[in-house]
């Protein structure tokens, strides 16, 4: 046994205070590190614009129809592409007149929130207080979940409610009661109100509840599983069925369907033709190309709901056309998640790259190693911070892998199934940083544990 911190099981209570001066300090960090952005950003953009991204202003339409009390609507229309998640936290700062200035401490508390639930995560996997506190530490200084807790947008609250969702997960598979599993069941359907990417994890998640529960008696297992599912599809089922009533859409959010067409379907239909992807895509939103109806009135208005339909059966009649094309494209997608550093990301918000510079398009069209190549002479400022931040990133996924194969705890499978499920389905044209970004707790548990692991090594070694 080490002394000192090491070893030293977490107090396994959701609600127990964190009981070392350390934890307390990094948590403080964490606090100190996402204020200071907003700040910087203010004084050297001249204004709030650096908080505002192209997403914001969707956002920001379906929090004033709720402030109104005109329901959960845009443009006089019941809205089915934005869920209402993000919107409610914007309504404060909307009734204020101060979105951002009141969103954003909101979310740098939020952001905190996650530092500390990333430390209860990885003591209860590793029972270490000094995995648990690296955790805490990688998480408090990492780049991407300190910069989107200053930008109007949907990361920050997903983040915080996946990662919660993980944490329950984790206790119940660690034999946790009722409480875990319900609690586990109500954080991953808000997820999904958040940022409907994480509609479909709740049934891979009952399924390893199924198989973490089976020393318990594979009878209490099935039980359990099934009470969380069928938590889960109440709760958003209960979203498709409003969509349906208002609007005649079925489903829970247009967001897919309007990626299958606008994105998926026009990269491959840019590298069937040779054309460029931008290209392919304003003549897709404007209806001008000659070879398919319109589907969509216009670029700058949501697609009425009987058209999305139509938008996802094209989007799937394009990527069945040119299978191995859409291949090719989503696993880059998938590599420019994994390793995009966010360099572009902190540069746009600190006001020395132009949003719509290009970066996206380029690397769809010629591809990842190709636009890197030609960053030093074309964008030399988003070259040297993409290397430092590709650096930090390395070492991040490094000692992340080094804790899964650590063979942490037995609700080790939670987080590591919710990380390989977010990163999973993030490839595609539009793939960058963001996409990782909800992802970065987890992948910060697992690091951690990591450098724990390497530390006991390292001393066991000494001795």
């Amino acid at each position: 046994m080490e002394a000192g911190m090491g070893c030293q099981p977490v107090p396994g209570g959701f609600l127990s205070r964190a009981s070392n001066g350390r934890a307390v300090a990094a948590l403080c960090a964490a606090l100190l590190i996402r204020a200071v952005p907003p700040l910087a950003a203010l004084a050297w953009t001249g204004g709030g614009r650096a908080f505002h991204a192209p997403d914001t202003a969707s956002y920001l339409a379906c929090a004033e129809s709720l402030a109104r009390g005109d329901g959960f609507a845009a443009g006089g229309e019941p809205e089915i592409y934005r869920t209402p998640g993000f919107p409610l936290l914007l309504v404060p700062g909307v009734l204020a007149g101060r979105p951002a200035a009141v969103t954003i401490p909101l979310q740098v508390a939020l952001g905190s929130l996650t530092a500390w639930l990333v430390y209860r995560l990885a003591g209860l996997l590793s029972s270490s207080r000094r995995a648990a506190l690296a955790a805490m530490m990688l998480f408090a200084v990492e780049p991407l979940s300190v910069l989107y807790c200053g930008i109007l947008l949907s990361e920050t609250l997903f983040a915080a409610a996946l990662t919660l969702a993980a944490l329950l997960l984790a206790r119940r598979a660690s034999g946790g009661g009722r409480g875990s599993l319900v609690g586990a069941a109500l954080a991953l359907s808000a997820s999904a109100y958040v940022r409907p990417v994480s509609y479909w994890l709740p049934p891979p998640a009952a399924a390893y509840l199924l198989w973490a529960g089976r020393r318990r008696g594979a009878r209490r297992a099935a039980l359990g599983a099934g009470a969380f599912l069928a938590i889960c599809a109440a709760l958003t089922g209960a979203w498709r069925v409003r969509n349906r009533v208002e609007t005649g859409y079925g489903g829970f959010s247009a967001v897919s369907d309007d990626a299958l067409y606008y994105y998926h379907g026009a990269a491959v239909e840019a590298a069937s033709s040779g054309e460029s992807y931008y290209d392919v895509r304003r003549r897709m939103c404007s209806g001008e190309d000659p070879r398919r109806p319109a589907i969509d009135p216009g670029p700058a208005r949501p697609a009425p709901p009987q058209r999305y339909a139509g938008m996802a059966a094209e989007g799937l009649a394009i990527i069945r056309a040119h299978p191995m094309a859409f291949a090719a494209i989503y696993a880059k997608g998938l590599a420019r998640t994994l390793l995009d550093p966010g360099a572009a990301d902190w540069l746009k918000y600190l006001g020395f790259y132009r949003e719509g510079g290009g970066l996206l398009g380029e690397t769809v069209d010629r591809g990842l190693a190709r636009t890197v190549l030609s960053l030093p002479r074309r964008h030399p400022g988003v070259f040297w911070t993409g290397l430092g931040l590709g650096l930090l990133l390395l070492a991040y996924l490094v000692a992340a892998a080094a804790g899964l194969l650590s063979r942490p705890g037995p609700g080790a499978g939670a987080p590591a199934l919710a990380l390989a499920y977010i990163l999973l389905l993030s490839g595609g044209p539009n793939a960058l940083a963001r996409f990782r970004h909800p992802a970065m707790p987890l992948l910060c548990v697992f690091a951690g544990i990591g450098l724990e692991a390497a530390a006991r090594g390292r001393r066991g070694a000494e001795r």
